[in-house]
């Protein structure tokens, strides 16, 4: 199991959901990695999920299949921390095709078991994107549209479900929108480093000084959402002229 710092809340049940698929499927598990809030400390007990990636050697059988969703609704009872735990399943072959997915496998998740699957495929030849410019640009369609999204009150593609309170709901806006997106701004200057949110808020502080403003509000709604209490409409509109300017500065590349 590799060594990382999970929130302790999240920890006991990060390990008995790799004991119990590890049981469930044996040898087809070849990798078990953790990503989102509770990878990134910014999990809330009660109300994020947990959010796990398993990479099998095959496709899985029915049995298999059926096992996974009741570990998935057994883990969760036992381990009220998550409100919900999801344990996605990549094939090797489809991991194989999907060099964004293992991009993501690579910058913005852990292994807590097995393999090191991105480091095999690259022996291969199957090449993990680098964190650059044209990543950046590939998947500016996307992220305009979830903004956009988010700003005339429709759900996102790219936050999963999102809370009931609004509160939490602007917090989720502050991980995506400004974390996430100008993380792959910062990519564009050849200055990304990881996505942990301390590190790509002082990096943008730095290099965006006219936002700092945004920055700073949402290192207080990551903190505490409830006590920071900005509605999602209100913080949208605040972080939109530094949105539009990531976005528009990437349009300009390449």
């Amino acid at each position: 199991m590799q060594d990382i710092t999970l929130q302790n809340p999240f920890m006991q049940l990060s390990y008995a959901a790799v004991s119990t698929c590890v049981d469930i499927l044996g040898d087809t598990l070849l990798a078990f990695y953790l990503h989102g809030s509770a990878l990134h400390g910014d999990a809330i007990v009660g109300v994020s999920d947990l959010d796990c990636c398993l990479i099998v050697a095959r496709a899985l059988d029915n049995r298999q299949t059926a096992a996974l969703i009741d570990t998935e609704r057994s883990l969760q009872a036992r381990y009220p921390v998550a409100s919900e735990v999801h344990l996605n399943v990549y094939t090797i072959d489809a991991l194989q095709q999907d060099s964004f997915a293992r991009f993501l496998l690579r910058h913005n998740a852990a292994i807590l078991y097995g393999k090191n699957i991105v480091d095999i495929l690259e022996a291969q030849g199957y090449i993990t994107p680098r964190p650059d410019a044209q990543l950046a640009k590939s998947r500016l369609p996307f992220a305009r549209d979830c903004f956009r999204d988010a700003c005339i009150g429709k759900q996102p593609a790219c936050t999963g479900k999102l809370p009931d309170n609004p509160y939490l709901r602007t917090r989720k806006f502050a991980r995506y929108f400004v974390v996430l997106e100008g993380a792959y701004w910062l990519m564009t200057q050849e200055i990304f480093t990881t996505f942990d949110k301390t590190t790509v808020l002082r990096d943008l502080k730095k290099h965006l000084p006219e936002f700092c403003d945004a920055f700073t509000q949402t290192e207080r709604i990551l903190q505490n959402p409830l006590q920071t209490t900005m509605p999602p409409k209100q913080f949208l509109s605040h972080i939109r002229p530094f949105v539009e300017r990531i976005f528009s500065d990437i349009e300009r590349l390449l």
